[in-house]
């Protein structure tokens, strides 16, 4: 009986903190939204709560926020904390596939703009 109990306050607190996460995402409080979404993952694995797709939910609202910063590479990380626990996900996988477009022509950009200066300063390729 108590050990139901815990586990369904664990729930009702994952439930809540994935909720906050969403809405503070939604006013655009980013760091907040993070601070509840890794609540919401740290109960997930204290609690030992077998749930990937609820954990791949927390990890993609961490990874929504900092898209919101622009912060590719931590965006990146938590993408692939969430494709871990939910590989078969559309939406997680959709959202992968997109980032690393990103990346890869923010990468391309960075060396053009590189190659630009260097041309201006006289070097050769």
């Amino acid at each position: 009986e108590q050990w139901y109990q815990r586990r369904v306050r664990a729930g009702e607190k994952i439930r809540i903190c994935l909720n906050l996460a969403q809405a503070c995402l939604e006013l655009g409080r980013t760091v907040d939204s993070r601070k509840y979404a890794g609540e919401a993952a740290e109960y997930l694995l204290n609690e030992n709560l077998n749930n990937p797709t609820k954990l791949a939910k927390a990890h993609y609202t961490i990874y929504k926020s900092f898209m919101k910063e622009q912060k590719l590479s931590s965006a990146k990380k938590s993408l692939q904390e969430a494709v871990k626990h939910a590989p078969h996900d559309s939406t997680i996988r959709e959202a992968f596939e997109k980032l690393e477009r990103a990346q890869a022509r923010e990468n391309e950009l960075e060396k053009n703009t590189m190659l630009e200066v260097g041309k201006k300063m006289g070097w050769r390729d």
